[in-house]
């Protein structure tokens, strides 16, 4: 990481100068003048492991719960559980910002009263429409995301498919009919 710093002199520096210098290198990264903390503008695409965790969620959310597909969004318990999940790696929450996944927020509360030391979410997930839509390959989504402090601040205009998300690497015929071999609780 190499650090841009600001060479203005910043006992005369205004709060706009400051944010338009700001804006200039946050792409490539930078350091606030005013609060010193990194800043970084970052391009995330929507790769393979990120396309296949969705396939695996897709295919699992369906296996259980594909009878009342159109009752889902009324149904508190059509979640899965991320641990039962055979792809590894963080990269499936960034899909929240393709608005592909949502997932279930716990009361935390609940969860620090049982001793949790990790209170962020419950673990458990669930594909979109628009989710099962790329997955079945009936909607294309933007290839890359910006982002600022985990937030979406814009998006490319070339939209990929579930194919292409996937690359060469990995077979969306094989991934769509390989078994789920997964114990879904409650089956």
């Amino acid at each position: 990481m190499r650090d841009i710093l600001y060479t203005g002199d910043l006992k005369t520096t205004t709060i706009t100068k400051a944010r338009d210098w700001l804006r200039e290198h946050a792409k490539t990264g930078c350091r606030c003048p005013c609060c010193k903390q990194y800043v970084k503008i970052y391009k995330r695409p929507l790769g393979a492991p990120m396309a296949r965790w969705l396939i695996w969620l897709v295919r699992t959310w369906d296996h259980k719960f594909g009878k009342t597909r159109l009752l889902r969004t009324l149904d508190n318990e059509a979640w899965i559980d991320i641990r039962l999940s055979p792809v590894r790696g963080g990269d499936y929450a960034k899909l929240l910002h393709w608005a592909l996944v949502e997932h279930k927020l716990d009361v935390l509360e609940k969860k620090k009263k049982n001793g949790a030391k990790d209170t962020r979410d419950s673990g458990l997930w669930r594909p979109t429409f628009a989710g099962i839509d790329f997955v079945a390959g009936r909607q294309q989504v933007p290839s890359h995301v910006y982002l600022y402090d985990n937030i979406k601040i814009g998006e490319e205009k070339m939209l990929i498919s579930i194919q292409e998300a996937l690359g060469k690497k990995h077979s969306y015929e094989e991934l769509m009919s390989t078994p789920i071999h997964v114990e879904v609780p409650g089956l």
